[in-house]
């Protein structure tokens, strides 16, 4: 009996290191997360505006744009950046936000909040920067886009 027990102990901790080899391997990955939300692809009116420390950039830019992707996710670059980290990741069939955070690179040392919307004939996203090189400020960027049709 002795002996089956030894076998079954050592079963075990076989089994047991072959889970957590395939948990390291596969369950915590740092794959780039799909923050994207499902929009209809083709061409939109954007308007682009930005206030900073509460007064607001006269000057709004406009202008066409097409959208190829039925998936829509503006600031994938930062967040599937090594550099940056993001917390605080809310997603649901329409809308994201997150916090983010970069420490090297060009966003360095940057902290910002991040929210995007894809709704009907509607997308909607906003950065929210509040530090940049360790400098606090307050900048919000705010862009908005109507469908238009197909790309031309």
């Amino acid at each position: 009996m002795f002996e089956n027990l030894r076998d079954y102990m050592s079963n075990i901790k076989y089994a047991a290191l072959a889970l957590l080899v395939f948990v390291g391997m596969y369950g915590c990955s740092q794959e780039p997360q799909d923050l994207s939300v499902p929009m209809k692809a083709g061409e939109y009116q954007v308007t682009v505006s930005k206030v900073t420390s509460g007064v607001e950039d006269p000057t709004k830019h406009s202008k066409a744009r097409c959208f190829r992707e039925a998936a829509f996710d503006p600031f994938k670059t930062f967040h599937q950046n090594q550099d940056c980290k993001t917390t605080n990741v809310v997603k649901s069939d329409t809308e994201v936000s997150f916090d983010l955070e970069c420490k090297n690179g060009a966003a360095a040392n940057a902290k910002g909040k991040m929210k995007y919307s894809a709704i009907g004939d509607k997308i909607t996203w906003s950065s929210a920067i509040s530090s940049i090189d360790g400098n606090e400020m307050d900048v919000t960027t705010s862009s908005t886009g109507d469908y238009l049709g197909t790309c031309k």
